[in-house]
């Protein structure tokens, strides 16, 4: 669709991807099965595989190798400050 453009991203560099400032990196439509309140709040349920995942996630997490190209040592924080968001 024209307002998805998940898949063009996902092929884009990131210069190109903070270059261009509106990119969708990532979509999902959610279909509600009944009316929805002003001001109720809303939970999402991943559900038991999404559950079972993060914990072996957590679990098994180690930081990357250094010289691994995957290593980073500043916070996304201090990126931002450096080179600005991506909006």
């Amino acid at each position: 669709t024209g307002w998805d453009n998940t898949q063009k991203s996902l092929k884009m560099s990131f210069n190109a991807v903070e270059a261009e400032k509106r990119v969708r990196l990532m979509s999902m439509e959610i279909v509600a099965t009944r009316n929805i309140e002003e001001g109720e709040e809303l939970f999402m349920d991943y559900g038991e595989r999404w559950e079972k995942a993060w914990e072996d996630h957590v679990k098994n997490w180690a930081p990357p190798a250094i010289g691994s190209g995957f290593e980073y040592d500043k916070s996304a924080f201090v990126l931002n400050e450096k080179t600005g968001p991506i909006e």
